[in-house]
């Protein structure tokens, strides 16, 4: 939603002529709509976040095009179920929670960074702005543990399932998310 807002508080500064009356309603207050659209920018964070997300939803996407009939967001093992070991399952077990994470913190990054809507609009620095980006930074972290969780979890379903097959994987592939380090 945050993205949502951003982007068409940039498109409709951009053109006002076209977007004007959009522009209005994000930005109710003339004395707001000066602050927005003389500091709201593409910056640093948010191109180094918005790359990210793009990565992020790549990396999940091709993880779940390499897995194929097999990837269901159940951990379930299918009838004719094989173990994935090659493309982005050579470089980690889980490759489509690295996705999810980097997505999840480049959007984080990216909308609340500086120049962002957030941060200009100064919604960022009210009380209700400041418990959602608590609750939105606690939800980040709370998926990250869910995730190392979960991995641990499909390693064993998997390890009982593919037993040598997947004994060789992983000791080929000993990282589940973050190579060299987890």
């Amino acid at each position: 939603l945050l993205f949502a807002v951003e982007t068409m508080t940039l498109v409709s500064a951009s053109y006002p002529l076209l977007l004007g009356s959009v522009y209005r309603v994000l930005v109710p207050s003339a004395t707001g709509a000066a602050a927005v659209t003389n500091n709201i920018a593409i910056t640093v964070p948010f191109t180094v976040g918005f790359t990210m997300m793009v990565v992020g939803a790549t990396i999940r996407k091709v993880s779940f095009r390499q897995l194929g009939r097999n990837f269901t967001f159940e951990l379930a093992v299918r009838k004719e179920h094989r173990l994935v070991t090659t493309g982005l399952y050579s470089l980690v077990r889980h490759p489509a929670y690295v996705g999810l994470l980097i997505f999840l913190y480049g959007a984080a990054i990216s909308q609340m960074g500086s120049g962002s809507y957030w941060r200009v609009s100064g919604m960022g620095k009210s009380s209700i702005g400041q418990v959602f980006s608590l609750v939105y930074w606690s939800c980040l972290v709370y998926v990250s543990v869910v995730a190392v969780i979960r991995t641990r979890e499909e390693d064993a379903v998997l390890r009982d399932e593919f037993r040598e097959q997947w004994d060789a994987w992983a000791a080929k592939t000993r990282y589940r998310l973050i190579p060299m380090i987890y």
